[in-house]
C-alpha cells in the first residue's frame, strides 16, 4: 500500500513538474527576461523629467578625446570663451564637453541677446594626446546659424511669448510635457532653442542681418530695437515643437497632435514660419538626447504655415 501510495506521488510530481514545473521555472525566467531589459533600457533611455545629459555622447568618438576632455576642461572653456569674443563678440557659458573622433566638442549658451544655443571644435592631436588650444574652430555654417536664429527671437520676441503661453496652456490641458533645460544646455546646438521647440533659419536675410551682427553687434540689436528689420519669408523659417507625455509608458495619442495643430493653425499671434509639431512617449535616447523613435508622432500635413 505504501509502495502504490509512493509511485502515486512519484508520479503526480512528475506530471506537476512536466506540466506545471515548466511554467513555474518559466516564470523565473521571464522574470530574468524583464529584469534584464529594464536594465539595458535604462541603460538607453531616460524619462524627459529626469534626464539632463547623462549617458550623452557623439558617434566615433574616441576615449583619448574624452579623457582629454576631462583632464584640461578649465584651459578649453577659457579658449572657447576667447574664442567667441574675438570671432562673433559674442560671450558665452561653456556648458558640456564631449569627445569626438579628432576632437572636442564644445556645448555652448550665449549670453542675453541674440540668444542661442549652438558649439565650436577644439582639434585634438591624438599621437600626442595633445589638445590643440590655439585651433579652435566653428562647425561651417553651425554659428552663423545659430546666430541668425538667435536674430529671429529678438526680432518676435513678443511673438514666441504668445508660444510660450501657448505651451505653458498644452500642458495644463493634455498630459504632456517638455525637456529639461539642462539637458538643452548639455546636448543640443540648434540655436534659439527654449525646452518645447527650437527655430532654423533658411531666410537670406537674416543671413545678411547676422553678417552685421558679426560686425557690429550694437548696430544690430539698435536696428531690431527701431523695428527696421527686413521681412522674412515664412517658408523659410522652421520652428520645430517637441513635446513629450509625461507619464512612463504612455503612448503618443494622436487626438492630441491632431489637436496642438489645429490650434496652432488658427493662432495668429504666433511668429511667422512653418510650424512642425513632434509628440514622443517619456523616454529620451541617452546617447543622442532626443525623444524620436518609431512611435513618435508629427503633424499629418507635415507643415502648419504662419505668414
Amino acid at each position: 500500500m505504501m509502495k502504490v501510495t509512493y509511485s502515486f506521488l512519484s508520479v503526480g510530481l512528475s506530471l506537476i513538474l512536466l506540466t506545471g514545473g515548466c511554467s513555474f521555472m518559466g516564470g523565473f525566467e521571464d522574470k530574468d527576461k524583464k529584469a534584464a531589459k529594464s536594465s539595458q533600457e535604462q541603460d538607453i533611455y531616460a524619462s524627459v523629467q529626469e534626464y539632463t545629459g547623462e549617458g550623452f555622447y557623439l558617434p566615433n568618438s574616441s576615449p583619448v578625446t574624452v579623457e582629454l576632455a576631462k583632464k584640461h576642461k578649465d584651459e578649453i572653456t577659457k579658449a572657447v570663451e576667447e574664442f567667441f569674443m574675438s570671432n562673433y563678440k559674442t560671450p558665452v557659458t561653456v556648458h558640456n564637453l564631449v569627445g569626438a573622433q579628432d576632437a572636442i566638442s564644445v556645448f555652448v549658451e550665449s549670453k542675453g541677446e541674440p540668444h542661442f544655443y549652438t558649439l565650436a571644435i577644439v582639434p585634438v592631436n591624438l599621437s600626442d594626446e595633445e589638445v590643440l588650444l590655439d585651433k579652435v574652430a566653428p562647425l561651417e555654417g553651425e554659428i552663423e546659424n545659430s546666430i541668425q536664429s538667435g536674430l529671429y527671437g529678438m526680432i518676435y520676441k513678443e511673438g514666441l511669448e504668445q508660444l510660450d503661453d501657448y505651451i505653458e496652456d498644452v500642458q495644463k490641458r493634455f498630459p504632456v510635457t517638455t525637456k529639461q533645460k539642462e539637458a538643452i544646455e548639455n546636448t543640443q546646438a540648434t540655436g534659439f532653442t527654449k525646452p518645447a521647440y527650437y527655430i532654423s533659419n533658411f531666410d537670406q536675410s537674416l543671413e545678411e542681418l547676422s553678417d552685421r551682427y558679426i560686425e557690429n553687434p550694437m548696430d544690430v540689436k539698435n536696428l531690431i530695437i527701431s523695428g527696421d528689420t527686413p521681412s522674412l519669408d515664412p517658408m523659410k523659417i522652421n520652428i520645430t515643437i517637441s513635446l513629450f507625455m509625461n507619464t512612463a509608458n504612455e503612448q503618443p495619442r494622436q487626438n492630441i497632435i491632431n489637436q496642438i495643430s489645429e490650434e496652432i493653425k488658427k493662432n495668429r499671434n504666433l511668429p511667422p514660419g512653418i510650424y512642425n509639431v513632434i509628440l514622443n512617449d517619456n523616454q529620451i535616447i541617452k546617447r543622442t538626447g532626443t525623444g524620436v523613435k518609431d512611435n513618435s508622432l508629427k503633424t499629418v500635413d507635415e507643415s502648419i504655415i504662419i505668414r
